[in-house]
């Protein structure tokens, strides 16, 4: 019989922390636990900038949470967003030199991982997500697993994040006592939660506005293509809108 699995996601934004806790049954059900709201400190932007204030929003946020289910939490699953964050396209390419190439689970890894960009210092690579694979030039590809070719290709959504807003948000939430999973950009995870299949299939641009900044995506043929954050917000927005 399947166990349960038990995730921790975490929101950390300009104006409030969100710390979710979730159960996914054996049979694959989804219940939620718990949930913990905080007034964010320490971020201005989408960006740490104070570890502190930030860690005590953080566990303040995880401690409500934490009081729905009475127990220690799992590691988390992090958003992260913010002007720091980029994204770019590249490729990868695997060949068998001249003898058919089995495109095995780890062969497509190794694919995967031809594509991946050196950073510039500074720099982290947060996601390598694949949007087409062509065999033998024939593109479209979605799940090459299992074919053979003498040429694989792969063409990636690459996204990129600043070192050290990247650490400071692992610092913030480490200090809290909770430890950290991954890191997930925020886009990412609400294009997940409120698109549709279809229309992440044929294409659209997911805007999210938050207090310090707006998150824009594009999606197409279920993948992320691109990514852009602004920094102004909802807080602007309502500053500007108060002034006779």
């Amino acid at each position: 019989m399947a166990k349960d699995i038990f995730y921790t996601g975490i929101d950390l934004g300009t104006s409030k922390v969100c710390t979710l806790v979730a159960r996914v049954g054996g049979e694959g059900d989804l219940q939620i636990l718990g949930v913990g709201l905080a007034s964010s400190q320490g971020v201005e932007k989408g960006v740490v900038v104070n570890v502190q204030e930030a860690s005590e929003a953080v566990r303040a946020s995880v401690e409500e949470a934490r009081r729905y289910i009475g127990r220690h939490l799992p590691p988390a699953y992090v958003g992260i967003s913010g002007t720091h964050i980029s994204c770019l396209n590249t490729k990868g390419m695997r060949s068998g030199n001249g003898t058919p190439l089995e495109l095995t689970h780890e062969e497509v890894r190794n694919l995967i991982r031809a594509a991946h960009p050196a950073p510039e210092p500074g720099t982290e690579v947060l996601h390598v997500i694949p949007r087409d694979f062509v065999i033998d030039g024939l593109r479209g590809v979605r799940n090459p697993i299992g074919l053979t070719a003498h040429e694989a290709y792969v063409d990636t959504s690459v996204v990129l994040g600043s070192s050290a807003a990247i650490r400071n948000v692992r610092r913030a939430v480490e200090k809290a006592g909770v430890e950290v999973s991954s890191l997930v950009l925020s886009s990412l995870a609400t294009g997940d939660a409120v698109l549709t299949e279809d229309e992440r299939e044929m294409g659209a641009v997911l805007v999210d506005m938050g207090a310090g900044t707006t998150d824009v995506a594009i999606f197409k043929g279920g993948k992320l293509l691109q990514f852009s954050s602004i920094p102004v917000g909802g807080y602007q927005v309502s500053k500007d809108l108060s002034v006779d």
